[in-house]
């Protein structure tokens, strides 16, 4: 790698890659990694993705994409209930999908969601 740095044989091509210039990967690499946008488990990066690394237009395109392709809109509008207040409004305002807008109700009103 280079001097001082030590990296395992299973890393893949970005995790070299940061590791050579000493950068980091940040949560749009991790969204990459899951195929998206999103894969099962990768709420957690959704979850960073939209409170902190993306601009809600961004986190609005990656939402659209995710709910058809991999996440569900009850996990969804988990993602988005934990985000910040300030990031839900945008999101709303910039118009999400309506299964998603449905779920954040029944999130809101305390309805169980399916999940």
């Amino acid at each position: 790698m280079r001097r001082d740095v030590y990296v395992c044989r299973h890393i893949d091509d970005d995790e070299y890659t940061a590791a050579v210039v000493g950068g980091l990967l940040d949560c749009v690499t991790a969204l990459a990694r899951w195929g998206l946008p999103v894969g099962d488990s990768a709420d957690e990066a959704l979850r960073q993705a939209v409170s902190t690394c993306l601009s809600p237009q961004e986190a609005l395109a990656v939402i659209w994409e995710a709910v058809p392709l991999r996440l569900s809109a009850d996990a969804t509008a988990r993602v988005i209930a934990a985000s910040p207040q300030r990031v839900q409004a945008e999101l709303l305002a910039l118009g999400l999908p309506d299964e998603v807008r449905d779920a954040l109700g029944a999130l809101a009103s305390g309805r169980r969601i399916r999940r």
